[in-house]
């Protein structure tokens, strides 16, 4: 799923992209790392592959401390093609978790008021029992684990206004990486919006 989506933005960048050479690439990796390790392929315009190797840590897949969420300060652009793909260019992102308190997780809003992620996961939401995640349009990475959820039918694509806050009674963040985070909105304070 993960190669899925590095092609599909491999095409849409225009990116030369081999998928078997990646296959390989992450099999002869796998092959030559021991215990569990985070791994990120990265592709660049020509084709070439890259890989970093990282020590999995534990404390990082902790799900028992409640992640805190802030409104980040300044909207993101839903057309931005950046936030609809993982690259490097993590300007929106990187802004984010500079507006926001230490000790929190920045939650993104688009320019017409909706919530779209967080900075390095997906969000999920919970309103009258049932659970939804914001859709692509509203300007966010399609996460793995976000796909996965949609497609065995564990969460809806819905658009969460920041009108509808005091609606949402649970708050989770999602990304393949971490599995399930519960997270709690602990500032609301809006940035300066027109809300469509």
């Amino acid at each position: 799923e993960h190669l899925d989506r590095l092609e599909a933005s491999a095409e849409f960048l225009g990116f030369t992209f081999d998928r078997s050479e990646a296959q390989i690439a992450l099999a002869d990796l796998a092959a030559e790392i021991q215990g569990a390790k985070r791994v990120r392929l990265q592709l660049d315009r020509d084709g070439r592959l890259s890989h970093q190797v990282k020590s999995l840590n534990e404390t990082l897949l902790a799900r028992s401390d409640c992640v805190r969420l802030a409104i980040a300060e300044t909207p993101v652009d839903s057309g931005d093609t950046f936030v609809c793909h993982k690259t490097n260019h993590r300007k929106v992102y990187d802004r984010a978790m500079a507006e926001v308190p230490k000790g929190t997780e920045p939650l993104l809003v688009n320019e017409l008021g909706h919530i779209t992620e967080s900075a390095i996961a997906n969000v999920v939401y919970e309103i009258g029992g049932q659970l939804y995640t914001p859709p692509v349009s509203d300007g966010l990475l399609p996460g793995v684990l976000r796909g996965v959820l949609i497609r065995e039918g564990k969460v809806i694509e819905r658009s969460l206004s920041v009108t509808e806050l005091a609606d949402v009674t649970g708050w989770w963040l999602v990304n393949a990486l971490r599995g399930w985070r519960e997270a709690k909105l602990v500032s609301a304070t809006l940035p300066d919006l027109q809300i469509a």
